[in-house]
């Protein structure tokens, strides 16, 4: 039996008189903590939840209505079973929300940051993410097969992630927003004390919606602010330029094409297979044009590039 099992269990007994001295303590706490007791969520969650404790008393009035029973309830006593009853559905609520997501067998991390501080986080596909100060980011310890999900719960974070196309990666926020790529940098701020969300792109292509919506694709120097109130959102340009790193380690010159494809939306071909195992490793930014980029790669491996058409570049040996 589960914990909100036994709690609806104890809540029966309440209502029938039928608790010891010891029970009948522990159900009014319930409602004493209730009475104090903040919740932060969605109002689709808040319209489950009234939903949830709407039949759950009109169960109990049905069943101390009839004439068969032996004591009616008070409406106080209703009163704090409702109190009791929402607490339950609220925190059942709050559970589903944050854990509900977790893959299962999977283990799950959770990093949270002060007020003045700002934490790095490498995850195991080899994504980086800069937390900012007051947030909370909750992520696999290691991604399963197919799937990259990870929760940013609070706050706001930079992401440089991994390109991999099998997998593509995906931040979703307490408010249900998510974001998805395949391998790009972006920034998300996600305060709960905020009337907005904003999502900027810095590299690539970004999906930006929520399970009943996609809003809008994203590409570089492209930004979205969502309202959660009026549940609209807005796309528009980051007013001033933001570049990211682009860095290489060792990776095959295949691999660096795919990247950059990627996170400039054009076409790399490279001329020959025996060119696709070349190793690179170098620093860029996306302050650099993908002509001056590729002039550099060239330089490194003695080869040369053209481009025939535009956004279409070829890679050979000079």
């Amino acid at each position: 039996m589960t914990k909100e099992e036994q709690a609806k269990k104890l809540l029966d007994k309440y209502a029938e008189g039928k608790t010891s001295p010891a029970e009948t303590k522990q159900v009014e706490s319930w409602y004493a903590s209730y009475e104090n007791h903040n919740l932060d969520l969605s109002d689709h969650r808040k319209a489950e939840i009234g939903k949830n404790v709407a039949e759950n008393i009109a169960a109990i009035l049905d069943r101390y209505t009839k004439p068969k029973t032996r004591r009616l309830v008070t409406w106080s006593g209703l009163i704090k079973v409702a109190a009791v009853l929402l607490l339950i559905s609220a925190a059942a609520a709050i559970t589903w929300t944050f854990h509900q997501r977790d893959p299962v067998g999977v283990r799950m991390a959770e990093i949270r940051t002060s007020k003045n501080e700002r934490k790095t986080i490498r995850l195991s596909d080899g994504s980086e993410i800069i937390l900012n100060p007051s947030s909370v980011l909750r992520y696999p310890v290691k991604f399963a097969e197919g799937s990259r999900k990870i929760l940013l719960a609070e706050g706001a974070a930079f992401f440089d992630i991994a390109h991999d196309e099998k997998r593509p990666f995906m931040v979703e926020t307490s408010d249900g927003i998510y974001t998805k790529v395949l391998g790009t940098s972006f920034n998300i701020r996600s305060y709960k004390a905020d009337k907005k969300i904003s999502i900027e792109v810095l590299t690539g292509k970004v999906a930006i919606g929520r399970s009943t919506q996609e809003f809008a694709t994203l590409t570089k120097g492209q930004q979205i602010t969502y309202d959660k109130h009026a549940q609209r959102a807005v796309v528009d340009y980051i007013p001033a330029p933001v570049y990211a790193k682009i860095e290489f380690e060792g990776e095959t010159l295949l691999d660096v094409c795919r990247k950059l494809e990627y996170v400039y939306s054009i076409t790399i071909n490279l001329a020959s297979k025996d060119l696709n195992k070349l190793k690179c490793r170098a620093t860029f930014s996306t302050k650099q044009t993908p002509e001056e980029i590729l002039t550099l790669l060239c330089s490194l491996h003695h080869l040369k590039f053209e481009s025939n058409k535009q956004n279409t570049f070829n890679i050979y040996k000079k």
